[in-house]
């Protein structure tokens, strides 16, 4: 899964450890999607919605990148499956970016904009864009310059192959990307400033988590595809393993932030894994959910964003 190509030793290591994160991946995706799936409690609040259409296409892009790689080493149908494979992965890539911006912009508005809760409305929105979009673009792309512009590439990966048409998933992910980073700087330096002035009667803990939420989303706004745009333009050997390592381990990151650290979630497994009998298992009465706190200056009842107390 590699950029450019870093010699064969480099490549040969980098393929293995591309296709040993993204399984590993997928299977974490898959894992975080049936918990959400099976605890139903998690998926009242619009956030943790949008988490789910985020693990889908991550786990889509991880498992395509694992079909990739057994085309390549056997070129079996090499020339329809591969053509199919990048046209595919153009497509769960750029969903999961536009996805992980509407993240962000729910971020934004339950801790900057004191709303709690989006509308369902705005859910309906995001799903239309975030999967109808890329549908649009890798159209556009196939029909404009034809279904030969996905192709094998460096034969190493089945991917955009004509360099104009290769701007249709530069630019939007520039400009997503971009679109989330601002985003992410003005919560953090919303959470400084109301720190520092004492607007968050919520004591530290109540801070940390919001970091660790903060942290949680600067994996989710895409940190890999900014070591994979420095992996095009630079020669450097770093960027390509950095570019494999996050990619790759984004969907286990999401499974620590938003699983194995929610106190909710580890009594769900806890109760599954331990108990003999077939009644409905029963819910903590001080259930947390994948929400965002806001602003004290509202009376609205709060809930807590990702993660454990500190």
């Amino acid at each position: 899964m590699t950029i450019d190509e870093p010699g064969t030793k480099h490549k040969i290591f980098l393929d293995i450890l591309s296709i040993v994160g993204c399984l590993m991946s997928a299977i974490t995706l898959a894992v975080t999607i049936l918990t959400y799936c099976l605890y139903p409690s998690l998926l009242k609040d619009t956030p943790s919605q949008i988490l789910m259409h985020i693990c889908a296409a991550l786990m889509m892009v991880n498992i395509l990148f694992i079909v990739n790689a057994f085309l390549v080493y056997t070129r079996y149908w090499i020339y329809v499956l591969c053509k199919c494979v990048a046209m595919s992965l153009h497509y769960f890539m750029l969903s999961a970016l536009i996805w992980m911006s509407c993240d962000a912009y729910c971020l934004y508005r339950g801790m900057v904009k004191v709303v709690i809760n989006v509308e369902r409305n705005y859910l309906f929105l995001f799903s239309l864009v975030s999967w109808g979009v890329p549908f649009l673009i890798v159209s556009v792309t196939a029909l404009h310059f034809s279904i030969e512009s996905y192709d094998l590439i460096y034969d190493d990966i089945c991917w955009i192959k004509t360099p104009i048409a290769y701007y249709s998933f530069i630019l939007p992910a520039f400009l997503l990307m971009i679109f989330n980073y601002v985003i992410f700087a003005i919560v953090i330096r919303y959470l400084i400033r109301a720190s520092s002035a004492e607007l968050l009667p919520f004591g530290r803990k109540a801070i940390k988590r919001q970091l660790k939420g903060g942290m949680s989303l600067a994996c989710l706004l895409g940190l890999a595809w900014a070591f994979g745009f420095l992996s095009i333009v630079s020669s450097q050997i770093i960027f390509s393993y950095l570019f494999v390592i996050f990619n790759t381990i984004q969907g286990f990151f999401i499974f620590i932030f938003f699983c194995l650290l929610k106190p909710n979630v580890k009594y769900f497994w806890t109760k599954l894994i331990w108990s003999h009998s077939t009644s409905v298992i029963a819910t903590p009465s001080n259930m947390k959910t994948h929400t965002y706190e806001s602003a004290p200056t509202s009376n609205i009842n709060t809930r807590e964003r990702d993660g454990p107390e500190l």
